[in-house]
């Protein structure tokens, strides 16, 4: 697999499960060193299709969710 400068690297695959908006969903990733990154993981399209709609002018709305609890 290539990273986003184009460099050739080898990276672990797992599914796992993850939790968004009180629903669990089974999802693959692959797995990284982003320690120096800004965020921990990335959720890519195949995760977020067909379940969310991503609204790009927002951020976080999932604290928005949890007051409606």
């Amino acid at each position: 697999m290539k990273n986003s400068f184009g460099q050739a690297e080898v990276r672990y695959l797992i599914v796992t499960k993850i939790k968004i908006a009180g629903e669990t969903f089974s999802a693959e990733f692959t797995l990284s060193d982003r320690s120096n990154m800004k965020n921990s993981i990335l959720l890519g399209r195949k995760i977020l299709r067909d379940k969310f709609l991503v609204d790009v002018n927002k951020v976080n709305l999932s604290k928005a969710y949890r007051k409606n609890l």
